[in-house]
């Protein structure tokens, strides 16, 4: 277990820190609003990505999980109740398009990663 870092709200410093401990070779597991919970894998280098998660969905809903690990991507968590958890292994695999909620104006540019 790791003390987080950042904000969950800073997504930009969250994904990045996520790709660092990976590439370190924790890989997270779990993540509450203060801690991080890690498994321990060879080193490597991954993506993580953070999207807002429904109002009332713990997990994303399993067409979405089929959809993104068809493209690649795999569930991790949700951060407290906040923010689903992605996490790509291969490089070569697209972008999510997770950002429908961008242009929405429903977040600040901080939660963006925008500053």
């Amino acid at each position: 277990m790791k003390l987080a870092p950042f904000s969950i709200y800073d997504v930009a410093a969250q994904q990045a820190w996520m790709e660092d401990q990976a590439a370190r070779g924790y890989f997270l597991d779990g993540r509450g609003r203060w801690f991080a919970t890690f498994t321990k894998e060879k080193p490597k280098a991954v993506r993580y990505r953070m999207e807002p998660a429904g109002r009332k969905e713990d997990i994303p809903d399993l067409e979405r999980r089929e959809v993104y690990r068809s493209l690649g991507w795999d569930y991790v968590c949700t951060v407290g109740g906040t923010f689903y958890v992605w996490r790509c292994d291969d490089p070569d695999a697209p972008e999510l398009d997770s950002f429908w909620w961008r242009d929405t104006g429903a977040y600040p540019a901080q939660v963006l990663g925008e500053r």
